[in-house]
């Protein structure tokens, strides 16, 4: 792969099928079953839904058209949106196989599971592939030598255009993500290897109990470059967390932590900055709580939060605190009683050595 040569009649498919309407037409996703090479492209029929085509190949550079992958309703187009971007597709567990694809006009991923028979995918369900609406999106999945199968997602920017140009820079990848089936649910965290970019120790607290209205600061762990691991039993606490990126004041901080009500983990980022012109969202993700305990894998490394909950539920988002004293970390309970198990702190080190 250290060299290409560029094939003279590209491109290998210039055009859409015959008679459809379509929304759009692009991402090529391609992979190998035994009688040669598929391919599922991303589109949509107007006033229908999304739709993702299926293609086939001997050789790569001749591909017919087959039909429908899977099409989108129109009845469920809040859900699915109406046109499928950046379609992946591949088998997990034993006898499942997923679609994920970012629909617009949603602008975050999906995914699509079911069964895939004769070449077409009877969906049995569809949920979020990250617990936040507003920055992961477009990912992209492959399997590893250990069989895993591995997603990378873009974290878009949730400042103005203007901020953008003037920081040079705009958009960053997320961490690897390991995607699996656990107990039938689609489900992802973090990998293992994350663990290289550990660095000191800030702090090791154990068998604390928050109550009523809290908040409880951590002197020892500040910065924006931090992993956190915490590991709650809730008791009898309405809402609990950790606190990161928060001002001496507590003018800006983020929350990220759970909703007994609601029954779901959530990322408040609703007061995360002082600067209006950036986006500051609330994202839940419904989680029941079994074995009465929470965990809470924390990423955070300057504008990117990454929070990995129980080892199945991912919540991304972008946060841009203007103090620079905006890098505390704390505890904090809301209504009846917590038990925070375990908390580790450490520093968060750099891919660049």
């Amino acid at each position: 792969m250290l060299t290409f040569q560029k094939y003279e009649n590209n491109p290998v498919i210039a055009k859409p099928p015959e008679g459809m309407e379509v929304t759009g037409f692009r991402d090529p996703y391609v992979w190998r079953e035994p009688d040669g090479w598929y391919l599922v492209l991303g589109s949509g029929i107007k006033g229908k839904g999304g739709l993702a085509l299926l293609y086939h190949s001997k050789n790569l550079r001749n591909w017919e058209y087959l039909h429908p992958l899977c099409e989108g309703k129109e009845e469920d187009k809040e859900e699915t949106g109406t046109m499928w971007e950046c379609p992946n597709f591949f088998p997990i567990g034993d006898d499942k196989y997923v679609l994920i694809t970012s629909p617009i006009p949603l602008f975050y991923p999906i995914y699509l599971m079911g069964r895939y028979k004769e070449h077409r995918l009877s969906v049995e369900r569809i949920g979020k592939v990250d617990g936040c609406e507003h920055s992961f999106y477009a990912p992209q999945i492959f399997r590893d030598r250990k069989g895993r199968l591995i997603m990378f997602g873009w974290l878009r920017e949730l400042r103005s255009a203007e901020a953008q140009k003037e920081a040079g820079w705009s958009g960053v990848m997320s961490l690897p993500r390991q995607i699996s089936l656990k107990d039938g649910e689609f489900s992802v965290d973090v990998i293992p290897e994350a663990e290289k970019l550990r660095g000191k120790m800030l702090n090791s607290l154990s068998n604390i109990e928050l109550k009523g209205d809290s908040f409880l600061p951590l002197e020892n762990v500040k910065g924006d470059a931090l992993e956190i691991i915490a590991r709650f039993r809730p008791m009898e606490g309405k809402s609990f967390g950790v606190v990161v990126r928060r001002s001496e004041n507590g003018e800006e901080e983020t929350l990220i932590g759970y909703d007994a009500e609601k029954k779901a983990i959530f990322v408040d980022a609703s007061r995360s900055s002082l600067d209006d012109s950036v986006a500051k969202h609330i994202c839940y993700a419904n989680l029941e709580l079994k074995n009465n305990a929470l965990i809470l894998h924390i990423y955070l490394d300057r504008s990117v939060i990454e929070v990995f909950v129980n080892n199945k539920i991912a919540l991304s988002t972008r946060v841009y605190p203007t103090r620079r004293d905006s890098v505390g970390v704390g505890l904090f309970s809301k209504g009846g009683k917590t038990e925070l198990e375990k908390f580790e702190a450490y520093e968060l080190g750099s891919i660049w050595k």
